[in-house]
């Protein structure tokens, strides 16, 4: 027993003074205790400790429970140097890996998760996450990890988040942070499904919740953000994953005409905006490296034309940062393209399996369109989520690959790719494994350690000074020169 629950249970017990003295009336000891003015100075520190328990108890268990790790010698990157800047942070992202269908798992809308231990391979993941496989990806030039991350599932009533739940979260990302990896934290499935959010923990892009899911982003992102403000610039936040009316008009479509004149769809990236302003400006109060930190947000269902398109027309807007003096903010969009060879797998409807120069094109065309609308203007970009699906198509695959992550380079894109565990899949077009987590190896038989080689080539890894101008991490990440 500690010494103050001792003193708390003593107290309490000589509440009851005159039982004390009927069985101690004749102990010195009982005389000295029962002093009135001993009485009143020890009643006094006995309370004083008693609200020191009640206050340790009532703060969340989690906070400080998993200590920040140490990171590689020379690799932290200093957030309070102007000089590194948000354009500088991206580009020494350079390729990333998404621990895809992992703690984004969830049973459906329900609140309080019951599997909190197996909620890693609910989605057919076949081992859950270890050091073993962040070792595998760095030493395969991965630079980057996005750990999509549920939380409606994992709290309670006033959506506080299950203290058991952050500590995995957390020791999880210690896993590729201690190796000096970016890592990306979001909120990624917490997109209600249902026409009304009610009582269920969550956002809607619906107007008559819009209150209740600013009140969610921003109680989740506040308490993210008092578990990680020690981290530094390794840890990048993403404000939402997907935002969007799930099986609603326009799911899929508000990135293009004739949307824009849809009242329905302004009115979705108009809450959007609000949300994401929400999740920035609580951030930013956070504290701590959270008061510098990069943050990602996403437009209409993080399509780069949603952003683009709507920039244009008025109806998406770049979050204001409170950080007047070091502005960090970063587009984030998900680019599985061209749809047509990355994903669809429909032939009536246009999809192929040779990369053709169409395709190239249409990559470029993305490419410049955000470099105008965007990265020109201080916002630079990094593609979350891309990939093309396997359809037993290695060389027009690897192509892709090169020319994708060729085009990063040229544009200081990072890029994450999706992985879903699924080397092959009865739904063609979701077939995005590329690491056999029972092993912690690239699958073998679509040759995935070929196209990450690919990728990883094209992009680079080593990192850059904050003008690009030569190969120096510690520039970059102490802001040194």
């Amino acid at each position: 027993m500690h010494f103050l629950e001792f003193c708390c249970i003593f107290i309490v017990q000589t509440r009851s003074t005159n039982s004390f003295q009927k069985v101690h009336k004749k102990s010195l000891f009982t005389r000295f205790f029962m002093n009135k003015h001993f009485k009143t100075l020890f009643s006094g520190f006995i309370a004083l400790c008693c609200a020191m328990i009640l206050t340790l108890g009532c703060s969340s268990p989690s906070v400080g429970s998993v200590p920040v790790p140490t990171l590689p010698e020379g690799s932290t990157i200093d957030l309070s140097s102007s000089s590194v800047t948000a354009d500088a942070i991206v580009n020494s992202m350079k390729f990333g890996w998404n621990l895809g269908n992992t703690l984004d798992a969830h049973e459906g809308n329900e609140g309080w998760s019951s599997n909190k231990g197996s909620v890693e391979s609910d989605w057919g993941m076949k081992g859950t996450a270890s050091q073993a496989l962040f070792n595998k990806l760095y030493d395969s030039g991965i630079r980057t990890v996005r750990i999509p991350i549920s939380w409606h599932n994992h709290v309670d009533s006033s959506m506080n988040i299950d203290s058991g739940w952050m500590n995995h979260v957390k020791e999880i990302v210690n896993m590729a942070y201690s190796k000096g990896m970016f890592v990306i934290i979001n909120i990624h499935h917490d997109n209600y499904e249902g026409s009304s959010l009610g009582t269920n923990a969550g956002f809607t892009l619906n107007a008559e919740d819009e209150t209740k899911s600013l009140a969610y982003v921003e109680k989740i992102w506040t308490q993210i953000s008092a578990e990680f403000k020690d981290y530094d610039g390794h840890v990048v936040f993403e404000t939402l994953n997907e935002p969007r009316v799930i099986g609603g008009t326009h799911e899929w479509g508000c990135d293009g005409t004739p949307e824009w004149g849809c009242t329905t769809c302004q009115q979705r990236f108009a809450i959007i905006n609000a949300l994401n302003q929400k999740a920035v400006d609580t951030i930013r109060a956070s504290g701590g490296n959270n008061a510098n930190r990069l943050i990602m947000f996403p437009a209409y269902v993080a399509a780069p034309y949603a952003a683009i398109k709507g920039k244009q027309n008025g109806v998406f807007t770049v979050p204001s940062d409170p950080n007047t003096v070091n502005k960090r903010l970063a587009l984030s969009v998900h680019m599985y393209t061209p749809y047509n060879f990355a994903m669809n797998c429909t032939a009536a409807e246009g999809a192929h399996s040779d990369f053709k120069d169409s395709d190239k094109t249409e990559l470029n065309n993305h490419f410049t369109a955000l470099k105008s609308e965007f990265i020109d203007k201080g916002i630079p970009v990094v593609i979350g989520e891309m990939g093309a699906t396997n359809k037993n198509n290695f060389e027009a695959r690897k192509s892709w690959f090169s020319y994708y992550l060729g085009l990063c380079k040229t544009y200081n894109v990072a890029a994450v790719l999706w992985d879903n565990g699924k080397e092959t899949n009865p739904d063609p077009k979701e077939a995005f494994g590329f690491m056999d987590r029972s092993t912690n190896n690239w699958y073998t038989d679509s040759q995935a350690a070929e196209l990450i080689a690919a990728a990883v080539e094209a992009r680079g890894t080593s990192g850059s000074t904050p003008s690009g101008s030569s190969e120096n991490w510690t520039s970059i990440w102490t802001g040194s020169t």
